[in-house]
């Protein structure tokens, strides 16, 4: 037996504004349908690789995000990711992490 159509009516922003805010949380970190991750040697993918040369010559977060074209948010997510796996609270020790890793020349 199929149940009757249904709907919801929201009269309130709460909701509204949680459904979005939900949205852009899990569109942020979504990727393409059907993209394969590759990583080099060093581990890294090729958006980190660019992303970790980019800070390492003093780019902006904005202007990361313009260069790799994706969002600001994705930028800093993949600059907080990188400073993660490097254990550094701030970009310039990422820097150095990033050189003893073998990752910036």
């Amino acid at each position: 037996m199929t149940p009757p159509p249904a709907a919801v009516i929201l009269t309130g922003q709460g909701t509204l504004t949680a459904l979005c805010a939900l949205f852009e949380s899990i569109w942020e970190t979504a990727k393409p349908f059907g993209e394969v991750t590759r990583r080099s040697e060093s581990g890294l993918t090729d958006t980190e690789s660019t992303a970790l040369r980019l800070l390492a010559d003093g780019f902006t977060g904005e202007d990361i995000a313009k260069r790799l074209g994706v969002s600001h948010r994705t930028a800093r997510r993949v600059a907080t990711g990188l400073m993660e796996r490097l254990g550094a609270r701030s970009r310039f020790e990422a820097g150095v992490g990033a050189v003893r890793q073998g990752w910036l020349d």
